[in-house]
This record gives structure tokens, sequence and C-alpha cells, in this order.
């Protein structure tokens, strides 16, 4: 699965959830991170959009969470949305840190 990660905080805040999510143990290799992608007819890629890959449910909960966590530990929390591009082609956004809503979707695309 296709993951595209983005925040309202700007780079600064783009690039300290990519390293927050780099340095998660809980994470590690399992959601690997890719190039981002520029905006349309842009040569150069975007700080703001964090691209990564997943091959499984656990990945994408353990990424889910890392996301979470990463969020609540700032002092004025930005909005993220988590956008997953599932193998037979839905994109489904979560924009929540509430554990329950993220193991809700961890267990719906769990099934894609």
């Amino acid at each position: 699965m296709d993951i595209h990660v983005r925040t309202d905080g700007g780079i600064d805040a783009a690039l300290d959830l990519a390293h927050w999510i780099e340095a998660d143990p809980g994470v590690g290799p399992a959601a690997a991170r890719l190039p981002g992608a520029g905006a349309p007819g842009s040569m150069a890629g975007s700080v703001e959009l964090l691209q990564f890959a997943v091959g499984n449910a656990i990945a994408l909960g353990a990424l889910l969470v890392s996301v979470a966590r990463w969020r609540t530990s700032r002092p004025e929390r930005p909005t993220v949305r988590v956008s997953v591009d599932t193998p037979d082609g839905a994109t489904v956004t979560i924009e929540s840190d509430d554990p329950d809503a993220l193991a809700a979707a961890v267990r719906e695309l769990g099934g894609a």
C-alpha cells in the first residue's frame, strides 16, 4: 500500500515528522519512506508530503500510531492527513489521532 502523509505545520513540521518516524523503533523498515512527489507540473519533490510504502496492515498500524504520537507530542497539534492507496485502487483518508479510530481504519484496510 502507498501511504501519503501531509501536515499543515509547514516544512519544519513535515521534516520533524519524517525524523520522528525514522527514529521510531516500532515502525522500522516495515514502512519504507519514498521520495516526495512535487506539485503537478513540478520537477522538485515536496517536503510537506511524506510518502511511504507498506506491505501489510501491521506496518500500516505502526506508521499510523507513530504519526498520532508525533501529533500529540506537539504543543499545537497540527492537522495531519494520511491517505492510503489500496491495491484495489481505492484511496482512504485518515485524519485522527484517536487510537480506536486508527485501529478501526487498520482493521478495514487490512482486508484491502
